[in-house]
């Protein structure tokens, strides 16, 4: 069993942002697209939420988000601090965090794996890197 099958839908997509480390702003679009291509069965659908969707999205994610925090597999970083409990919990609660705009209004938020995740991969794939889930 591959530790990313045991990941829900909304879980998987942000621990992809996360070993990609990227921006919480690419949680969503990573979820809804591999929504998109299992519909399609195609990699070129793109995620199709706007802005509005996101929103509606934003107290899912952010769950999900401190769930994998609290187990300890990701980290949570702005400008490359750490963020604490009260600056987490204000960052997921600012759609900024979530939500890019076109003039560049919007939070740096990024997501990073830690070593307990390394080390769970590990247990499951052996030595080599855990490979990223597949469609």
């Amino acid at each position: 069993m591959s530790l990313w099958g045991t990941l829900t839908a909304e879980q998987r997509a942000v621990m992809i942002t996360a070993a990609e480390e990227a921006s919480l702003v690419n949680v969503m679009d990573e979820w809804r697209a591999r929504q998109r291509w299992a519909e399609t069965g195609s990699t070129r659908t793109p995620s199709d939420l706007t802005d509005a969707d996101k929103d509606r999205l934003i107290e899912r994610f952010a769950a999900v988000v401190l769930d994998l925090v609290n187990i300890g597999w990701i980290a949570v970083e702005e400008h490359s601090t750490p963020l604490t409990d009260a600056e987490l919990s204000a960052a997921l609660d600012d759609s900024k965090s979530w939500i890019s705009a076109l003039d560049g209004e919007h939070r740096m938020v990024m997501l990073i794996t830690t070593d307990a995740w390394d080390e769970a991969s590990r247990a499951v794939h052996g030595p080599q890197v855990s490979p990223m889930p597949q469609l």
